[in-house]
């Protein structure tokens, strides 16, 4: 059945797909009927509505804490991005999303499943639509979201328009998926005739149940908490936001959520209290602690021979280790 091929390619695709933005592969309508069959949309409705109203809760005391206490919203870093409140923990630390940075899409030789790659396979995201949460809006007039795939590939889906300091992060985590490759081919990105659905960081979680109600099957997301900032036992722990995505995908069990480990690997001083005092170790945090998702270290560009094959490969020593 067509469900079944497209299953199929989501199989394909979801270990390419690593690198914080999210990928949302199904489809037409009675793809996502399919898929959501089964679900308890009366749950994942509440769940919507809990989650919306206690982010948006734990945003707005955040804000009102910060003027009280003349803490920035925001914190500028020299690139030109930034990492946003989002809320204070009960012993008081303001808590902030952070982007983690990406990398080539080399290593995952996606090449190799598309039309002529070798495989003899034709896996190139027609028909597919990804959708990526990341720390600001995309620029959906890019011109490597047009080509072969069709014109206007991108949408915004949560009504965030604005440019900010962080949408290069963004726009290079959907080209990563969706580019053309017409105009650079280097460019080309790994599901280069896919569309996609962007949104910024805020409400995510509630935003992604509300996706995954609707047929949505997994999505990447590039950021996470920063890590010189947060409490020493958030890491590791099982927390709010790692059981708020956990008990999504166990209401959505066809949705999974992938998210970049980090890259804190180099830093051994956040951590006052790491395991067993280790400080190589136990750098995880908030949504990199659910179970049920798929979390993805940084590695280093990949080796790779002339007939596809892996020679070697190595994690990059900047990604965050787990306990």
């Amino acid at each position: 059945m067509k469900i079944n091929y497209s299953f199929k390619q989501l199989l394909l695709l979801s270990c390419l797909f690593v690198f914080s933005g999210q990928m949302l592969l199904a489809q037409n309508q009675l793809q996502k009927d399919q898929i959501t069959k089964d679900y308890d949309t009366e749950k994942l409705e509440t769940l919507y509505q809990e989650t919306l109203n206690r982010y948006q809760t734990a945003q707005q005391k955040a804000r009102a804490y910060a003027i009280s206490n003349s803490i920035p919203l925001k914190l500028e870093n020299q690139d030109g991005s930034f990492s946003e409140l989002m809320r204070i923990s009960s012993e008081g630390s303001p808590i902030y999303y952070s982007i983690d940075n990406v990398d080539a899409a080399e290593s995952t030789r996606a090449d190799w499943l598309n039309t002529g790659g070798g495989l003899g396979l034709d896996v190139n995201g027609d028909g597919m639509t990804a959708h990526v949460w990341d720390g600001g809006a995309t620029r959906p007039t890019h011109q490597e979201f047009d080509g072969p795939g069709g014109t206007d590939r991108v949408i915004i889906n949560d009504g965030v328009t604005n440019l900010n300091g962080n949408s290069f992060h963004a726009q290079h985590v959907t080209g990563t998926i969706i580019a053309s490759g017409q105009f650079q081919a280097n460019s080309k990105g790994m599901a280069w005739q896919a569309d996609a659905m962007t949104h910024d960081w805020s409400d995510d979680v509630a935003e992604a149940t509300l996706a995954a109600s609707n047929g949505m099957i997994l999505s990447n997301h590039s950021y996470g908490f920063l890590a010189s900032g947060i409490p020493d036992y958030y890491f590791g722990a099982y927390i709010q936001d790692s059981y708020d995505w956990d008990n999504l995908m166990y209401n959505a069990p066809y949705y999974l959520m992938v998210v970049a480990a980090g890259n804190d690997g180099n830093d051994g001083s956040s951590n006052g209290a790491p395991l067993d005092g280790n400080t190589f170790y136990d750098k995880l945090s908030g949504h990199a602690t659910s179970k049920n998702n798929m979390v993805v270290a940084n590695g280093q560009d990949a080796n790779i021979n002339g007939d596809g094959s892996l020679n070697s490969v190595t994690r990059n020593g900047s990604s965050s280790e787990g306990p």
